[in-house]
């Protein structure tokens, strides 16, 4: 028997004993990293509102016999005691607690919500309004155009069928996604805005869509206008 034979068969004997050796020398298996438990003492159970609430396409496919939860748990984070959830338009909206207001969904199809506090409803204090658009690509466009390029763009190539767009004074805007903004307007009057915008364009299978959620409240509410816009963005999932 050749050398190099030999030493091959030695190598194959020691390769063979190292496989059958304990289980301790087998290769361990990398299990995904546990995941971070949440803190659910965070999560607070806030009871729904509902608001009177028109529809106006003479429509049946909704019912008023539509069910809405009698609360939802939230993480309310520092802001336990200050938040209400109400339902209207057989979807759920946030606003502060001890306010008050109203939605209607139009023939074309969007939703209005107007939050107000339950001592003002006149429209030119506090508020809180969401715009949801999912028909109507012209009205659609003219509402995006004040905060998306894309928009402005489609809206503009109208000519004269449209007015001359006008941004609202001091708009600035945070781009989160193509599809997704943030903006703000200046602090008037001791009230501040923050809003939250999406608008998908129209393409070959789906329709244009624009979803706006606008709060006006009190410079010293900031943090708790910010905290509705967050929470806003989780419960609908934009992105």
């Amino acid at each position: 028997m050749n050398r190099p034979f030999q030493i091959t068969i030695i190598l194959s004997l020691l390769l063979g004993m190292i496989s059958c050796g304990s289980n301790d020398d087998k290769p361990v298996k990398n299990w995904p990293e546990p995941r971070e438990r949440q803190d659910i003492s965070k999560f607070k159970e806030v009871p729904l509102t509902l608001l009177p609430y028109v529809d106006k396409r003479g429509d049946d496919t909704f019912t008023t016999d539509e069910k809405y939860p009698y609360s939802i748990s939230l993480d309310l984070d520092t802001f336990a005691g200050k938040v209400a959830v109400f339902g209207a338009a057989y979807q759920l909206w946030l606003g502060p607690k001890g306010w008050s207001g109203r939605a209607e969904t139009v023939p074309e199809g969007t939703i209005h919500v107007w939050l107000h506090p339950a001592a003002d409803s006149s429209g030119t204090g506090s508020g809180i309004t969401y715009t949801e658009m999912p028909s109507c690509r012209g009205c659609i466009v003219a509402a995006a155009a004040p905060f998306f390029a894309e928009a402005k763009k489609t809206y503009n190539k109208a000519g004269n069928e449209n007015p001359a767009l006008k941004a609202p004074v001091g708009l600035t805007i945070e781009q989160v996604s193509p599809s997704l903004v943030i903006y703000r307007l200046p602090e008037r009057s001791g009230l501040q805005t923050i809003g939250v915008a999406q608008y998908l364009a129209q393409d070959s299978v789906n329709d244009a869509y624009f979803l706006e959620a606008k709060f006006t409240m009190p410079a010293e509410q900031k943090a708790l206008a910010e905290f509705f816009v967050k929470k806003f963005v989780e419960m609908r999932e934009l992105h």
